[in-house]
């Protein structure tokens, strides 16, 4: 089994490269968490899959809702593929405190450097670069899938001082994944596909036109990058930043 969350595809991506290798059913965990679906049967000594993206150096809040929910009917082999622009900082030990009185055993945590797509700080790559990173992002895939199937080895480990690191990061992700930043410009052609894809129906449409009608967001940034017509904003922070959307989603 393969939980899986991503936003702008680069996740998925992965899930799908897992289960082509691996096998299992992939559940995204943005729908089981509208559908409020969290209790699976799984087999003892099954390799259950968690693949999902960093942000600010810890879980997305979607992720860390749905493990806090999750029950699992078995003892599983637990691994994490965490995606990244360069590095997952402490990360891999917050999601084993999160199975910290769960079922099952966390075998490996395995970090897997991406297109990094978090436009609200940075640029995002020129499309060059972005197939170059994707063409890596495979090999070191190739390399996770080996480890995976001999004995899950060279998992990725955080020192305490990195952990720490992410402790604090994590409480600034939380006190400012707002939305009251975000808007739609006059491009935007009232598809409603930022509504469909926001894990956290932080968007409703009114009049053709979405509205940010919650007060928090996971900030994945789906509505933005996703957006056909590039017409969602936050602030003016991201107007030349570029857009981004894996390949998978094209």
């Amino acid at each position: 089994m393969i939980f899986n969350f991503s936003a702008t595809g680069n996740s998925k991506y992965v899930a799908e490269k897992l289960q082509e290798a691996l096998g299992g059913e992939i559940v995204k965990i943005d729908d089981a968490l509208r559908r409020k679906e969290y209790t699976y049967k799984v087999e003892d000594g099954e390799k259950v899959f968690f693949v999902f993206p960093v942000y600010f150096f810890s879980m997305p809040t979607v992720v860390e809702e749905f493990i806090e929910k999750l029950q699992l009917d078995g003892s599983p082999e637990i691994c994490a593929v965490i995606t990244c622009g360069s590095s997952i900082g402490g990360a891999d030990r917050l999601f084993k405190k999160a199975f910290k009185n769960k079922t099952g055993e966390i075998k490996a945590v395995y970090k897997l450097p991406m297109v990094d797509n978090y436009i609200l700080m940075f640029k995002a790559p020129l499309k060059e670069e972005q197939v170059m990173k994707l063409r890596r992002a495979d090999k070191v895939l190739e390399n996770i899938i080996d480890n995976i199937n001999y004995n899950f080895r060279v998992s990725y480990e955080s020192n305490i001082f990195i952990y720490l690191a992410s402790i604090l990061t994590n409480k600034i992700y939380k006190a400012t994944n707002k939305t009251k930043k975000f808007y739609a410009t006059d491009k935007c052609i009232s598809c409603g596909l930022c509504q469909f894809h926001c894990p956290v129906a932080a968007i409703k449409m009114e009049d053709g036109k979405p509205k940010w009608t919650g007060e928090r967001c996971a900030h994945c940034l789906a509505c933005i990058h996703r957006c056909p017509a590039e017409a969602i904003e936050y602030g003016k922070a991201t107007a030349k930043r570029g857009r981004y959307v894996n390949p998978i989603f094209k």
